[in-house]
Order: structure tokens, then C-alpha cells, then sequence
């Protein structure tokens, strides 16, 4: 506060501050200078650039003391060219990565790489629940997400972690809904971050097909644990992404079920373009008959719900099709509580 007598000291700013900042103390110094023209929630604000708004501080510290730019700056310099790469690539994942992500992104060098930023301090090693996992500083990762740019690597990059993360997730979708679901889920989970990163970036860019092998993934784990949310508030992206879109037939299966956790998780909201898109889908042989029979129920279901519809879904109940009848059980059962018929519901429950 010497830098300017009687400026307001939030303190919840100033956590969130300090915190973004990974509590570096030559960092929050230059932060507090700011103070001299600056409100606290302005300096937050301007924290999504970080080394322009932290330069200055102390004239009498070491040149590579008195930027947040220049510390970070030195100790790249101390780096070869492997490591460089691998510090600038891997800082693309904002959730950490394991060292199986970081051989997606760097090939036989990752080893030897990674070993090298542990040891120079600009990577963190983590025990989870869900295994080991690398992390850098939000301030490193800026950085060299910065250097990666300067370096024309990054489409190539990005390209990279998007093969990872759509291989990924059609690794473990498999067994999603299978003996190893709990496997499967929890390592889910541990990339749940990043998986959702990579999303809503392929929605920003109308990225077809990373958009529908992630919904696919990510968005069927959230539709499991019941997190309608997070896919609801994707719906108007996913709308835009996909009207006038024709899926080519490599792409046909995972836009179904990507189209379909959509409808599914919407709580009786209705969509055009995404019915249609599910109606107008060919209907090749697939190996994923719970698809097929989803498919039929929520063509069936369309809101509002009716007798017409409770009807449809009855019959289709009844189906020799154990997929059909237990997709469609499941949906009438839901449709008699909703309306109010909570002894129906019961007994279609029971039944299926």
C-alpha cells in the first residue's frame, strides 16, 4: 500500500489474484506496483496478459528480476531445443497430461524431455487418483504457449493434441457402457478437463468431426453422471455447427450418438435441426445396436409428451429387441412420472 496510501484491498481479488499469479512472490510484487495507477479488479482483469501488465518493478534487481517476462525468459534460454519444444507443445493442456499424452505430442523425445523440465523446476509431477500427471505453472504454460506461437508450431500442435484427445476418447467410449464402465469413467475423468477444452474449441472453429468424437466421449460420461448441464449449455454451439452439415459416412456414428446425448440430456426441450439431422442419418448395420434402439426412442419421444407418445413408447416396450425394449422402458417410465402416474412408472421400471 506505500504505493499509493488508501487503495482498496479486496481480498477476495486479491486471492484470486495471488492465485493466478501460482503465488510467485517476484510476481505478486510486480502485481502490488501496479497498484501506483491501477485498482486491484483492474490489475485482475488485465491478468489474461500477464507479462505485459507485469513489467517494471525494482530498477535496482537484476534485469532478469524486473519483468515476470524476463525470469521466465531466463531460464528458457538454460533450455535446448528439445526441451523448448516440449515445454512450448505441452503447455497446449490447461489440465496437466500424462507421459502417454506427452509421446502423442512429442514422439520418442518425450521421455528425455519431460525428465528435463521436472528437473529444471518447469513441470510438476502429481500422484491421482487416476495416476501420475504433469503440470506446469499457469505462468509457464503462458509463456510457452506464447513461444509456440512465435515458433509456427502451433497449428501443427494443436493438430497433435486433437489426434490424442479424439483417439482418447474413442478408446475408452468402448467400454463405456460395458463390464468396465467404472474403468472406463474414471479415466474419463482424468482427462475430463482437457477433453472439454478441446471441445468447445472445435465448437468455436466448426471442427466436425473432433466436435462429434468428443460429444460422443466426454459427452456421454457427463450424460451418466447425470451433469445435464454441461451439455445444455453447449446445445446452441452444437446447433450452429451442425446446421446445413452433412456428416460423411466415417463420421455417421459418432454424430448419432453425439446428436443423440443432446436430445437426451435437453429436459423435454424440442430441436428441429438436431431431430432432423437424427431422422435423415442412414441407417447403415452397426455393431452398436444400443445406437440403433436410442435412435427409434427418441424419434418416438417427441416432447410434448402425450398420450400418443406414451403409447408409441409402449409398444416399443414390448419389443423382442432387448436393446429396444429396455431403451424404450426406460423412457416410459420417465414419461408416466412426469405425469404424474407414479404407480406405472413403478411397474414399467420392474418390468424392463
Amino acid at each position: 500500500t506505500a504505493a499509493r496510501p488508501g487503495v482498496r484491498l479486496d481480498e477476495e481479488e486479491v486471492r484470486e489474484i495471488v492465485t493466478r499469479l501460482d503465488g510467485l512472490p517476484l510476481a505478486i510484487e510486480l502485481a502490488a506496483a501496479k497498484t501506483r495507477m491501477m485498482s486491484v479488479e483492474e490489475i485482475r482483469r488485465r491478468l489474461t496478459d500477464r507479462f505485459a501488465l507485469l513489467r517494471g518493478g525494482n530498477r535496482s534487481a537484476p534485469d532478469r528480476h524486473q519483468t515476470l517476462l524476463a525470469v521466465i525468459d531466463w531460464s528458457w534460454n538454460l533450455l535446448g531445443e528439445r526441451e523448448r519444444r516440449a515445454l512450448s507443445r505441452l503447455s497446449l493442456f490447461g489440465d496437466g497430461f500424462t507421459l502417454e499424452a506427452s509421446e502423442h505430442m512429442l514422439g520418442s523425445d518425450a521421455v528425455q524431455a519431460v525428465d528435463a523440465l521436472v528437473e529444471q523446476s518447469l513441470l510438476s509431477v502429481r500422484e491421482t487418483a487416476y495416476g501420475l500427471r504433469y503440470r506446469m505453472l499457469e505462468t509457464v504454460r503462458e509463456f510457452g504457449l506464447m513461444r509456440l506461437a512465435e515458433a509456427g508450431d502451433e497449428a501443427r500442435a494443436r493438430a497433435a493434441q486433437r489426434s490424442w484427445a479424439v483417439e482418447y476418447g474413442v478408446r475408452h467410449i468402448g467400454y463405456l457402457f460395458s463390464p468396465r464402465q467404472f474403468e472406463a469413467v474414471d479415466a474419463l475423468s482424468a482427462e475430463e478437463g482437457n477433453l472439454a477444452d478441446l471441445l468447445r474449441r472445435a465448437l468455436n472453429e466448426g471442427d466436425h468431426g473432433t466436435v462429434m468424437r468428443l460429444m460422443a466421449s466426454v459427452g456421454a460420461l457427463w450424460s451418466i453422471r447425470g451433469d445435464h448441464p454441461r451439455i445444455i449449455v453447449l446445445h446452441e454451439a452444437l446447433v450452429q455447427t451442425l446446421t446445413g452439415w452433412v456428416p460423411p459416412p466415417e463420421l455417421e456414428e459418432a454424430t448419432r450418438a453425439a446428436v443423440l446425448i443432446m436430445l437426451m440430456n435437453m429436459m423435454g426441450m424440442t430441436d428441429r435441426v438436431l431431430r432432423d439431422l437424427l431422422a435423415h442419418l442412414p441407417k447403415r448395420d452397426s455393431p452398436d445396436r444400443r445406437l440403433a434402439a436410442m435412435t427409434r426412442v427418441v424419434l418416438a419421444g417427441k416432447p410434448p409428451i402425450g398420450e400418443q407418445v406414451i403409447q408409441r413408447l409402449t409398444e416399443l416396450s414390448l419389443s423382442s429387441d432387448h436393446d429396444l425394449a429396455l431403451m424404450a422402458g426406460q423412457a416410459l417410465a420417465h414419461a408416466l412420472e412426469n405425469a404424474g402416474n407414479a404407480e406405472a412408472a413403478r411397474a414399467v421400471a420392474e418390468r424392463v
